[in-house]
């Protein structure tokens, strides 16, 4: 008789472990999912803002900043989170982390670099 309360007590015990884990893992994959769609918003405001443009956009070659070509080593072509494009280097050399073009802010880590 005692075996069996044990065994029951150790039961609930566990399906209570259970129960917390799975509330734990549908926390994470609604903020899984939550993430997914703030990415995906952000992707298509970016790309809205690149289509958005008032020129066509030009197949520059050279930094707007330095105007030196750009290659693979020391000039990689980067764009901003505004659209706008430089190398690198230059961007992230500014002392104001301000776009050369429209003035918005960004951080190192914004910059994309293009490979």
């Amino acid at each position: 008789m005692e075996d069996e309360k044990k065994a029951e007590k150790e039961y609930k015990e566990r399906a209570n472990e259970a129960q917390k884990a799975k509330d734990v893992f549908e926390k994470a994959h609604q903020i899984r999912n939550e993430t997914q769609e703030k990415v995906r918003l952000a992707s298509l405001a970016v790309a809205q803002e690149f289509q958005a443009q008032e020129k066509p956009v030009q197949q520059r070659t050279e930094c707007n900043i330095c105007f030196e070509e750009f290659n693979s080593e020391e000039r990689k072509e980067s764009v901003l989170h505004c659209g706008h494009r430089s190398c690198y280097k230059c961007l992230a050399e500014l002392p104001n982390k301000l776009c050369p073009i429209c003035r918005k802010e960004f951080t190192t880590e914004q910059i994309i670099k293009f490979f």
